[in-house]
């Protein structure tokens, strides 16, 4: 094993990264992301539903199993129609529920700045002891 054995991912920019190791040091991997990038949550909200693959769902929902209902429903169906789904209006709560925005191999990639995920794995550092 050698010294960067418990690195961590560590942002410096929206378009590149570092490698921080555990004796205060960086490696740069050559992890330089691809494809779109996003800010913050919103951001890709946004993006997944203008390409249509989120649907906000306004009508008042249950979080006693109708989320899990509803959530499951949609993920076991055919690609088009499995889509991340955000819920606005969760009974008794304030909060939005966004849920299934990793349900897919084409959001994950997105979600991650990447045209496919065999890219992630092209440009992360080797793990090998």
């Amino acid at each position: 094993m050698h010294n960067d054995a418990h690195a961590a991912v560590v942002p410096r920019s929206r378009f590149s990264c570092n490698v921080a190791t555990t004796d205060g040091g960086s490696v740069s991997p050559g992890c330089i992301q691809q494809g779109v990038s996003f800010t913050d949550l919103r951001d890709l909200v946004r993006h997944l539903e203008t390409r249509g693959r989120l649907r906000r769902i306004t009508a008042p929902v249950s979080r006693d199993l109708e989320i899990t209902e509803i959530t499951d429903r949609v993920s076991k169906s055919a690609s088009d129609r499995n889509v991340a789904l955000l819920f606005e209006r969760v009974e008794g709560f304030d909060m939005p529920v966004l849920v299934n925005v990793f349900g897919s191999h084409d959001r994950m990639a997105t979600a991650l700045g990447v045209t496919h995920l065999d890219e992630l794995g092209e440009r992360s550092p080797s793990c090998s002891t």
